[in-house]
């Protein structure tokens, strides 16, 4: 399920908010531990410092803008019990919750470049002593815990962890600063995930209402450079149907999914915001400011990179897994194109893509629920075979002629991923293979498509 961003009715968690929490604006409430007041809580918080630190007071200033994004991150995790990696754990708030909190063996992990390269464990790879002091929240007497952390880079680094090692994942406002491949370092978590196991994800959401703001007043919505290197900045964001297929894509099932607003200030009462509602009201579910996820690693990950995220890698490295554009053959926000998919083109004002042998579409349904598929199709020179199956079941055999036809089916979605496959039995034929035709397209087609539709 998706919360809606700043009028939700609540944070959907496994246990409902206590009558004491404080609820924000629009109704979202924080998931405190048991026993422990919101105040009491942010003075452990702001407590807690990594020892040797050099810039505590930014520490403290980074918990007080984040205390309720690292709260709700607490809320997803809360009752998983097991073997527990926490990547990117610096400033280490989060790991003091769990801590304190929860019965979770942690696992710590952080980059620092060459920052911790000579003072590793002795006789261990890549593994730093750190001690961390905190004012114990119940007898607020300071005190001091001493681990470790290991020191890899989480997007090219094999991580040294073994198979299934661990039954939880946090990967917590770490995706936004990958420069290169997002998908390795998924696959790496995959990996060391075991079956079943969770992963925690959290994100700054790219279409937040601030960024809608920030564009229609001109402002320049990217990061800053960073004193802190290229690692210190926002290199790429992601919005709720992204990251829904690109876990998807690496073999997770989303539990849950929310984009909420994480403050007490509603960007929905900023005038300009106040004129664009009617349009954007439909929407306002994906606009809060930050994603929250928990999935599961249940299925085999896809193997090469997705066309929709990476780009200018060799042709045998894509996959043609694409979403559409903004006027596409199809305007639902939860579907994706794989396979043998053409370009978008416009046949009389009318968005129309070709394709080839075989094009499925990937349906991100939020619930169980009934619809009925339905589009256009024409076929390339001369009459073809048309199979629609969903899943692993043939649904239903057209001929298609080489103008437009109607097809409707009736189809029943599954909460989370389902796939709708397009195979055309004769094949595909390439226009400049036909000497009468004249012309130099060499694409393989097979049927046009437009005007799909699951209503």
């Amino acid at each position: 399920m998706i919360a809606r961003s700043s009028k939700a009715n609540n944070f959907q968690q496994e246990e409902a908010c206590l009558a004491h929490i404080d609820e924000f604006p629009n109704g979202q409430c924080l998931p405190l531990p048991d026993g422990i007041s919101e105040s009491a809580l942010f003075s452990f918080l702001r407590s807690v410092c990594a020892v040797g630190e050099p810039s505590p007071e930014v520490v403290q200033r980074y918990c007080e803008d984040h205390f309720n994004r690292i709260v709700f991150t607490y809320g997803l995790i809360k009752g998983l019990k097991g073997k527990c990696l926490e990547l990117g754990s610096a400033p280490y708030f989060i790991t003091m919750l769990l801590k304190q909190f929860t019965d979770l063996e942690l696992v710590l992990a952080n980059y620092f470049g060459q920052r911790y390269a000579g003072i590793y464990r002795e006789n261990a790879e890549r593994v730093c002593p750190l001690e961390i002091s905190f004012e114990n929240p119940r007898n607020h007497m300071k005190e001091y815990i001493k681990t470790e952390f290991y020191q890899f880079n989480v997007e090219s680094d094999m991580y040294p962890f073994s198979d299934s090692e661990f039954d939880v994942v946090l990967f917590c406002e770490l995706i936004e600063h990958m420069q290169m491949d997002p998908i390795y370092a998924l696959m790496e978590m995959k990996r060391v995930l075991k079956p079943n196991g969770v992963l925690i994800l959290t994100t700054p959401n790219a279409n937040r209402i601030e960024n809608i703001i920030r564009m229609i007043s001109g402002s320049n919505i990217y990061d800053h450079y960073s004193g802190y290197g290229p690692y210190g900045r926002h290199n790429r964001e992601y919005n709720v149907h992204e990251l829904m297929t690109l876990l998807e894509y690496c073999g997770f099932s989303i539990d849950s999914i929310s984009a909420i607003d994480t403050t007490n200030v509603s960007a929905w009462e900023d005038p300009i915001i106040k004129q664009l509602e009617p349009l954007l009201g439909e929407k306002e579910h994906s606009l809060g400011k930050q994603i929250f996820i928990r999935a599961k690693n249940t299925k085999e990950a896809r193997r090469k990179r997705p066309a929709f995220l990476y780009a200018n890698y060799l042709p045998e490295e894509l996959e043609n897994f694409k979403l559409p554009e903004k006027e596409d053959v199809i305007n639902e926000p939860s579907i994706a194109f794989i396979g043998d998919w053409h370009d978008l083109e416009l046949w009389n004002s009318t968005p129309t893509r070709w394709i080839g042998p075989d094009a499925s579409l990937h349906i991100y349904s939020e619930q169980n629920r009934s619809t009925k598929f339905c589009f256009k199709v024409l076929s390339f020179y001369s009459q073809r075979n048309l199979e629609v199956r969903f899943g692993e079941a043939l649904i239903a055999k057209y001929e298609v002629p080489t103008s437009f036809i109607n097809v409707c089916e009736a189809i029943n979605l599954s909460a989370g991923a389902n796939e709708l496959r397009l195979h055309v039995r004769e094949g595909c034929e390439r226009p400049c293979d036909k000497p009468e035709l004249k012309n130099t397209d060499s694409r393989c087609l097979s049927l046009a498509i437009q005007e799909v539709t699951f209503s």
